[in-house]
């Protein structure tokens, strides 16, 4: 029993830190994950959202406040948009989170298309700023479904430099550095830590370790030599998404 508590609660501190990765090093996530992450979302802050898979496109029907008068405004937009992103690497948090500021700019002139309603420089940065403070919500709820599929299926949310999309299957890192016999020797190695209650904080990193040198192997993830101080953030060693020459994104193209 002590071992299966464990054990889940290692496995939850493993993919928060693969979640936490992702949004950092501008890493892509796996294209259906990444999109249902958007779409649901957005829908959790109360925007309707229409999905047609045959079109590959989804309608988002948007109701936006012009100076105290509410406009139903849809906007439309192909899945391979909202993976891409503007500017970021495409499949990325930070590609979809500029898809949701892209909605706030598509609006304006789907606003101006079918009413006539043309927005003067206060109205617009007002729309900003209220969009934007929805955006933070979304951003919460689109990271609360993506921690879900991490917990699921870990390193196979992410995808390899060479673009290759895994399949959604259970983690091959996980058991080889978590089972009963090697957590009872971690337990034994982390046991000199400075007090209790940095024991587990003190397990759960070197665990971690374990898996993102792994994770570093399988997907191809250049590192980076950092300052190895006591505790260091592993997320340091990875290089940024930026500077990664990624190959076959184009696959992310749903």
């Amino acid at each position: 029993m002590v071992y299966e508590q464990q054990r889940e609660e290692l496995s939850k501190g493993i993919a928060e830190a693969l979640l936490y990765l992702a949004r950092k090093k501008e890493y892509p996530l796996h294209p259906f994950v990444g999109l249902l992450g958007f779409t649901e979302g957005i829908k959790d802050c109360g925007v309707k959202v229409d999905l047609d898979a045959k079109s590959k496109k989804a309608k988002f029907h948007l109701n936006i406040d012009v100076s105290g008068i509410k406009y139903y405004v849809p906007v439309e937009k192909e899945y391979s948009h909202l993976i891409a992103g503007s500017g970021s690497v495409p499949g990325s948090p930070d590609a979809f989170f500029d898809s949701a500021m892209d909605l706030l700019s598509a609006s304006e002139v789907s606003l101006y298309d079918n009413y006539g309603v043309g927005l003067t420089d206060e109205q617009s940065k007002s729309l900003t700023v209220n969009f934007s403070a929805r955006c933070s919500s979304f951003m919460d709820a689109m990271n609360n479904i993506w921690r879900e599929y991490f917990e699921k299926y870990y390193e196979n949310v992410l995808v390899s430099v060479d673009g290759k999309v895994p399949y959604l299957v259970g983690s091959k890192i996980l058991p080889t550095i978590l089972d009963e016999e090697r957590i009872e020797e971690y337990v034994e190695i982390c046991r000199d830590d400075v007090n209790d209650d940095r024991e587990m904080a003190g397990f759960q990193w070197y665990v971690n370790d374990l898996f993102f040198r792994e994770l570093a192997i399988s997907k191809g993830y250049p590192q980076q030599a950092v300052l190895r101080k006591k505790d260091y953030n592993l997320v340091q060693t990875f290089v940024h998404g930026n500077n990664i020459t990624w190959r076959n994104l184009e696959r992310l193209i749903v």
